[in-house]
């Protein structure tokens, strides 16, 4: 069963302590986010399987990556989920389960996730979801990829 709850100290100090394997380790936790997780202004969420912290997701402005413009029409969505789950295809598993409990918090007709252009395996979960149309977008951090999709609920 997956649970999503409002972003708590424990679970973001525990997702600081992230490391992930090369290539990925481009993802590891650190304690400066520790704040910017707890920012009701970022939405962060824990995702929970069977009661244990398996990941988060976020809506808002941390989901964007730097020289990306905020859209009115666009709820911008990011994820990460714990290493040892990731390159199973158990997190592709959880997304729509996820992305449907965030539909209180999810307003705008489209939704937006930017992806680390490399990152084959979230850009697979991404197209899974329904996330189409890949505009490429270049920064100091890299290359990235920002795709969008019609929310499923939209009216």
């Amino acid at each position: 069963m997956i649970e999503l709850t409002p972003m708590t100290e424990a679970p973001a100090r525990g997702i600081a302590l992230w490391r992930y394997e090369p290539p990925y380790d481009f993802y590891d936790g650190s304690e400066a986010e520790v704040p910017v997780m707890l920012d009701p202004a970022n939405h962060y969420f824990a995702v929970f399987a069977a009661g244990a912290l398996a990941g988060y997701v976020c809506v808002g402005p941390d989901a964007r990556v730097a020289g990306e413009q905020a859209d009115a029409a666009a709820d911008d969505i990011g994820w990460g989920f714990r290493p040892d789950l990731t390159g199973r295809g158990i997190a592709s598993g959880w997304l729509p389960v996820v992305l449907e409990l965030l539909d209180e918090v999810l307003h705008a007709r489209t939704q937006r996730v930017v992806i680390a252009a490399w990152n084959e395996r979230s850009l697979a979960a991404a197209c899974s979801l329904g996330f189409d149309t890949p505009v490429p977008l270049s920064n100091d951090a890299g290359d990235w990829v920002v795709l969008t999709r019609a929310r499923p609920t939209a009216v």
